[in-house]
């Protein structure tokens, strides 16, 4: 018999039963807290050295499970209505949408070039001026873009040069009058439309022999320690050897005998052993012999040399500093931070 059936059977009537029943839920998820605060908080996870799928919030973690995107709240409102009207394609600001994968947002002093002088008395125009007068970039928050944990690489070039609509995976940004997602991608969508178009949805098209079937961790990358969730502080390639995760099972000498790539804040391995580590961990998936467009090799086991990150041929002949077109806003960009890190 159902709680709300029992409360009936006593006479009481349905809305009481209701409100009842309710109450009883909210007791029972109160004294439910109430003894997990009392069995203490688990460890802290240093999630800078561990891969967790914990959230942050209980709001985060009902928004991922429920596959909610609340509207995010931008530093300016931007319209993208009021910007096509005056005939602006999409890559007049997000020019790297046809070159990169990454689309990149407009530098702010980008958008000063019109500004300056167009519509000057608006409130957000006041907000992005300001902005500009302290050689800042508006802290715009992404819209679009896979969970962390879905592990998929997008090329904004490759869709673009196959003649993929801007609103195909956008949406109708010609009405839109504030920045916000309005079509949610998920593995099966990317695959319909790959399949209606006729596209490969070969998981070896990335996955190939040329990354060695993955695009994951290295043994060289996860060769080192971790605190675990438990408390426990281990090598994780030790600890993934005692759940059975690999086809052969190693012993210590075997770990020990493995390389290391060295972490970014490691005093004690040289800026040279760094910066490869960095570069293999980050970019040796795609950029390596046989991968994506690139003269160069980030490969940890490349040796320098033949690595061809230091004098090596270039691909796009033009630097970030002195010769950058003044349309390539990323590259504007980074010049503009380089102050703070130098």
């Amino acid at each position: 018999m159902s709680l709300r059936a029992a409360l009936k059977g006593c006479g009481t009537s349905p809305g009481v039963a209701a409100r009842l029943a309710a109450g009883v839920v909210v007791a029972c998820a109160t004294l439910t807290l109430a003894l997990v605060s009392a069995c203490g908080a688990p460890p802290p996870v240093d999630h800078a050295t561990t891969f967790t799928p914990a959230h942050r919030t209980t709001g985060e973690a009902f928004s991922h499970f429920f596959n909610t995107h609340p509207t995010p709240a931008q530093p300016i409102a931007f319209p993208h209505k009021t910007h096509i009207e005056q005939q602006m394609e999409c890559l007049t600001c997000h020019q790297n949408a046809d070159r990169s994968t990454m689309a990149t947002f407009p530098s702010v002093t980008d958008c000063m070039v019109c500004h300056e002088n167009v519509k000057t008395d608006s409130p957000e125009i006041k907000k992005l001026a300001a902005y500009n007068a302290r050689n800042e970039e508006p802290p715009w928050v992404r819209v679009y873009g896979f969970e962390q944990d879905a592990d998929v690489y997008f090329s904004h070039k490759r869709h673009v040069k196959a003649n993929v609509a801007c609103q195909t995976c956008h949406g109708d940004q010609q009405n839109a009058t504030d920045a916000r997602e309005r079509v949610h991608w998920t593995m099966g969508k990317c695959i319909d439309c790959h399949r209606e178009n006729k596209v490969s949805d070969d998981c070896l098209v990335c996955h190939n022999d040329h990354t060695t079937g993955t695009l994951g961790p290295k043994a060289r990358q996860m060769n080192r320690d971790v605190r675990y969730p438990d408390g426990i502080t281990e090598n994780q390639l030790r600890r993934w050897n005692q759940l059975g995760l690999f086809d052969t099972a190693l012993t210590d000498s075997d770990i020990a005998s493995l390389p290391t790539l060295a972490r970014p804040d490691d005093a004690t391995r040289s800026v040279e052993d760094r910066a490869r580590s960095w570069l293999d961990s980050n970019c040796g998936h795609c950029h390596r012999p046989g991968g994506t467009v690139a003269n160069f090799d980030a490969r940890y086991e490349t040796p320098l040399a033949e690595q061809h990150l230091i004098d090596g041929p270039v691909l796009i002949d033009w630097d970030l500093m002195s010769r950058a077109p003044a349309g390539r806003m990323q590259a504007r960009y980074r010049r503009s931070l380089l102050p703070k890190y130098v």
